[in-house]
């Protein structure tokens, strides 16, 4: 008799080097789960973030409202308090939180002692992907640890805190922020000192006793600053309701015609800005059309800058005149002639139809004024809307010319008529700027409008 087990078989060898593998299949993704599901906050809510406020604040729709989330855990310092100066990095703060979050998708996490402030604002850690932005921001010096009260990730945040101070970094930077309160405290003085000079009015309520519906320039330290999702306020006082605040408004309308931004490029500055003098609830503003309305006083290489990255394109429309073209002033005269005009987009505007309007002087309707007309039945042609696309660039622009209100006038009816010529190198173009536009200019513009339509 056979001593061998008849119920034994033995598998071949291919079968055990398969199910070998499928073993280590079978632990390498158990693993890699329970790894993803380390990195991943439990209970995650997504939502899309609609705007930064500030280095530790933003908004989102949440439930059908929009609803402020404050970030668990952290304490950024502050630009848009009310009842506070902007302090040191709160600009770098938030300029860098609104690099990582704003219109992004975000998940945010709740934290298991606290849920909502008593303002009604959300508390949250926030995560992208494996990364929590509150530690980030933290690590990086944009942020400290805010103790006040207990949560999740304390000691976590302790840890990385300790190391930005080693490391001197962000709002650790001593050295850094003595440097900031010694300018912050020049370009103060520098307005209180100079304002009513050259010029120039001061900032404060007797703006309207005394200069209401006047256009003047006011020169003013620019204490507070903030982005509504409307328009941008510049003000003079740390807090805007103030009866002595003094705001410059900038609305959505025309922050394409700013190439920095506002909020955050002329805080703390000193500058002149030009034009009337209104009533906004019982405090003074001028609403500013144009980036050549406003002047920074106190550092005249960042305005050299600024004005060099505005004017650099004039040079190419200095060859009017040459070969086939001609200058914007002698347009009135080759009324029903085709031509070609080449011209500076020194501004533009969308009236309320929703034609473009491109002009060659500030003041449309002064003497040798010249405008570009594009209606709205026409502008699905081109890439994006006119008076954005062509905004301070040199064309050349080919038609027949017209006349409407005594001005000259070409009506452009497809994109192959405008032809954008390259831009010029640099010049000294704070020069240009240097005593300011002539403020009658924003005057006219102020009480009648572009639109000569």
């Amino acid at each position: 008799m056979s001593s061998k087990n008849p119920g034994l078989r033995v598998l071949p060898i291919y079968w055990l080097r398969a199910g070998l593998f499928l073993w280590a299949f079978i632990v390498s993704f158990l693993f890699s789960l329970e790894n993803l599901h380390a990195k991943t906050p439990y209970k995650c809510e997504y939502y899309r973030v609609v705007k930064v406020i500030d280095g530790d604040t933003f908004k989102i729709y949440f439930k059908g409202e929009e609803r402020k989330v404050r970030m668990v855990g952290i304490d950024a310092p502050e630009t848009v308090h009310p009842k506070k100066e902007v302090q040191f990095f709160g600009i770098e703060a938030s300029r860098k939180l609104k690099t990582l979050i704003e219109g992004r998708r975000v998940c945010l996490q709740r934290d298991p002692y606290q849920s909502e402030d008593k303002y009604r604002r959300l508390l949250r850690y926030v995560w992208m992907n494996d990364t929590m932005i509150n530690k980030l921001l933290v690590e990086e010096g944009y942020a400290r640890v805010y103790r006040r009260f207990k949560f999740r990730y304390l000691e976590e945040f302790l840890r990385v805190e300790s190391k930005a101070r080693v490391r001197k970094i962000g709002v650790w930077n001593e050295e850094a922020r003595k440097r900031w309160e010694d300018k912050r405290l020049r370009n103060e003085t520098l307005a209180r000192e100079s304002c009513g000079t050259e010029g120039t009015v001061c900032a404060g309520r007797h703006l309207l006793k005394r200069f209401k519906g006047e256009c003047k320039t006011v020169r003013f330290f620019v204490r507070k600053a903030y982005d509504s999702g409307k328009a941008v306020f510049l003000n003079s006082r740390k807090n805007y309701q103030d009866p002595d605040n003094f705001t410059v408004v900038i609305f959505n309308s025309y922050r394409y015609k700013f190439t920095e931004e506002p909020v955050y490029f002329f805080l703390l500055e000193t500058v002149d800005v030009s034009g009337i003098i209104r009533e906004y609830e019982g405090r003074a503003e001028i609403i500013l059309r144009h980036p050549l309305q406003i002047r920074i006083i106190s550092d005249k290489t960042k305005e050299q800058r600024r004005m060099s990255r505005l004017l650099k394109a004039m040079k190419d429309a200095e060859t009017c005149g040459t070969g086939s073209t001609i200058c914007p002033e002698d347009a009135d005269k080759y009324i029903g002639k085709d031509t070609t005009v080449r011209f500076f987009v020194i501004d533009t505007k969308a009236n309320p139809l929703g034609d473009s309007f491109l002009y060659s002087r500030l003041y449309p309707l002064q003497e040798k004024g010249f405008y570009v007309i594009i209606r709205r039945d026409y502008i699905s042609a081109f890439p994006s809307p006119p008076h954005i696309y062509y905004w301070w660039k040199s064309i050349d622009v080919s038609g027949t010319i017209e006349k409407f209100k005594g001005v000259a006038e070409i009506l452009v009816k497809s994109p192959s008529q405008i032809k954008i010529l390259n831009t010029g190198g640099g010049e000294d173009a704070y020069s240009f700027n240097k005593g300011g536009i002539p403020y009658q200019s924003w005057c006219k513009e102020d009480r009648k409008g572009l639109n000569i339509h």
